[in-house]
């Protein structure tokens, strides 16, 4: 039976809240599984600056996820403006504190909240460029009618690379206007490792946001657009590697790729999928 007109208890807006804090919970599972694993394996750091670092990596990942809710999601647009600014700004602060009292330096603490800040902002463009040019925007299932009417709310994958590619254009023009600040300016060395790092994590959960978006929330044919969104976020990550190294060093910059980086795409599905389970899709619409 479709989904779409299949009543449930389990959807609607008063689920959406109960899915959303079981998938932070799995945000802690998988949190506390990458602790132990780090722990048996000798980490470099202490536990507790592990920590830190790793509620950061799901900060930034609500932080997309709010950012989409901003502008594809349901509800007025005033509560949106006025809910989803302040619940990333509260995200951000409860997550650079446990940071910040590991005795991080300041700057990189300070750098990591302006980041998310600036990520935030910056996936308003492409999210409100696919909310105006292709009418996409979240809708309870309620709202929908049968699969043929699904069909008809249907999306490609078209529409998902070309935002990528805008994307992608946008962080290389970026990265080289950082490349060139740095090389002319006489300011010291920290400053355009740390720009370059806070750059490119910004642009990294650019990339990944908007094609798991557009898969798990997908009205139908979900399992096969999940496949091509996990094939291009594996490439995301992948190459993360070899940047994050060249920026920070092989030594830092590789344990913060593997705390940061590479469980930023698990903190995504848990939330996409309490949001799909809640009973929301993204359609044309």
């Amino acid at each position: 039976m479709n989904d779409a007109v299949t009543p449930s208890p389990w959807r609607g807006p008063h689920m959406l809240v109960v899915w959303h804090l079981l998938a932070l919970a799995v945000d802690a599972g998988l949190i506390g599984a990458v602790l132990i694993r780090r722990w048996s394996l000798g980490g470099g750091l202490n536990t507790v600056q592990h920590f830190a670092v790793l509620v950061m990596g799901a900060a930034l990942a609500v932080t997309s996820l709010t950012a989409a809710w901003l502008a594809l999601g349901p509800l007025a647009i005033a509560v949106r403006m006025a809910v989803a600014p302040l619940v990333c700004l509260v995200v951000l602060f409860a997550a650079t504190l446990p940071l910040a009292a590991t005795g991080a330096n300041p700057a990189a603490v300070m750098g990591l909240f302006l980041a998310g800040i600036a990520q935030f902002l910056l996936l308003q463009v492409p999210f409100w460029l696919i909310r105006s040019w292709h009418r996409l925007r979240v809708v309870a299932l309620g709202e929908l009618g049968g699969r043929g009417s699904m069909e008809r709310l249907q999306y490609s994958l078209w529409q998902m690379l070309v935002v990528m590619t805008l994307i992608a254009m946008a962080l290389g023009i970026g990265r080289g206007i950082i490349a060139l600040v740095g090389h002319s300016s006489p300011g010291p060395g920290f400053v355009v490792v740390l720009s370059s790092f806070f750059a490119m994590l910004v642009g990294y959960n650019l990339l990944l946001a908007w094609p798991l978006v557009w898969a798990v929330l997908s009205p139908i044919r979900m399992a096969r657009k999940i496949a091509w969104a996990i094939g291009l976020t594996i490439l995301v990550v992948i190459v993360a590697y070899p940047l994050t190294t060249a920026i920070l060093g092989p030594g830092e910059g590789a344990w913060i790729y593997w705390l940061i980086f590479v469980p930023q795409p698990a903190y995504l599905l848990t939330h996409l999928f309490a949001t799909r389970v809640s009973g929301y899709r993204l359609v044309v619409h």
